[in-house]
């Protein structure tokens, strides 16, 4: 019965409790950001529905402590963006799951074992979405100015210029 309740929880739902966890966890590690105000009333769904300029970005790596937690904060600050980042390894800081997918838009991963993990285990949510692979090895730190750098480079291909 409560595993019911939480499948059909709205993907918005469950980004404001994954938001509100890892504050909870990592104090002073995420900048307070747009998407990070889950403590604000979220706008209803229809209103959200109709700006259809948002794009809802999942950046994926294995245990999300260092590349797409780095990924997620750069991204945060842009307007025509709602990022969320999580782990494809059972461990992870914030685990991958099938609400997060289909949340998503477009997933980034940042290794091809992320792809094969995610198109293997959560096939039906990913319901033809991209995913792309960043090749982004795991030689990193969080907020590292070389992956930040690596990582806006990457993206540039395949997000529309920010907004001024």
């Amino acid at each position: 019965m409560i595993r019911e309740a939480k499948e059909k929880r709205a993907p918005e739902a469950v980004f404001r409790q994954v938001v509100r966890e890892r504050r909870r966890h990592f104090p002073g590690r995420f900048l307070r950001h747009r998407a990070d105000l889950s403590d604000m009333p979220a706008p209803p769904i229809a209103k959200r529905q109709g700006r259809t300029s948002v794009k809802n970005i999942l950046f994926v790596c294995s245990q999300n402590r260092l590349r797409s937690p780095t990924a997620e904060q750069v991204f945060s600050q842009r307007a025509d963006l709602e990022v969320a980042s999580a782990g494809t390894n059972h461990d992870a800081d914030t685990p991958l799951t099938a609400e997060l997918v289909a949340w998503a838009d477009i997933l980034f991963v940042m290794e091809r074992t992320h792809r094969a993990k995610v198109q293997k285990r959560f096939r039906a949510a990913l319901n033809g979405k991209r995913i792309i692979c960043l090749d982004i090895p795991d030689d990193h730190d969080f907020m590292d100015p070389t992956l930040i750098r690596l990582l806006e480079a990457k993206l540039a291909r395949h997000l529309p210029p920010s907004p001024a």
